[in-house]
């Protein structure tokens, strides 16, 4: 099940109190830009790295549904990384993905 609006809102909302008022992904703490959807915007080859994103914490492929307390705040590349997976799949290849 994806976010509503929201839920999408409520965890950007807890993204922001936790962060003082900033966006930042919950997995590598880079500063993240909420911006328009590329559909919306009408420029779908238009996508930047530090566009915010919303993941399933627990993937929608593995059951996780759209509620604020499964989603987190992603930059493109977590988000793309992470992909399906639980985090515990990826909790190990995230220290080696985020090595420069």
């Amino acid at each position: 099940m994806d976010f509503t609006d929201a839920e999408r809102q409520k965890v950007y909302d807890a993204n922001a109190a936790r962060n003082g008022g900033d966006c930042k992904c919950d997995y590598c703490g880079q500063e993240v830009e909420r911006r328009l959807s590329r559909e919306a915007n009408g420029n779908a080859n238009k996508v930047r790295p530090d566009d915010a994103q919303i993941d399933h914490i627990e993937p929608r492929a593995r059951g996780g549904h759209g509620s604020a307390h499964n989603g987190a705040v992603a930059c493109r590349r977590c988000n793309r990384d992470k992909s399906t997976k639980t985090m515990e799949d990826w909790d190990d290849e995230l220290r080696d993905f985020l090595e420069p």
